[in-house]
């Protein structure tokens, strides 16, 4: 098995490519480490602590109407 380092495998017929990686949200460009930029990733934990909240507010609803119609 032939491992390459990471400039070696983005090397093409003696013409290096710098290694590099776009956001998935935005399309910008960002270091190789990560996936989302920082504000797509920011975004991104916004839009899930909504989705929590709003979740367990729909848990406590359901959960209060299991107690009501057990107390019949």
């Amino acid at each position: 098995m032939n491992l390459l380092s990471k400039y070696e495998k983005y090397k093409k017929k003696n013409e290096w490519i710098y290694p590099h990686k776009h956001c998935l949200k935005c399309n910008k460009m960002i270091s190789e480490t990560k996936d989302y930029c920082d504000k797509c990733f920011q975004k991104i934990k916004q839009e899930k602590k909504e989705k929590e909240m709003k979740g367990s507010i729909f848990k406590r609803f359901k959960n209060k109407i299991k107690k009501i119609d057990s107390q019949k």
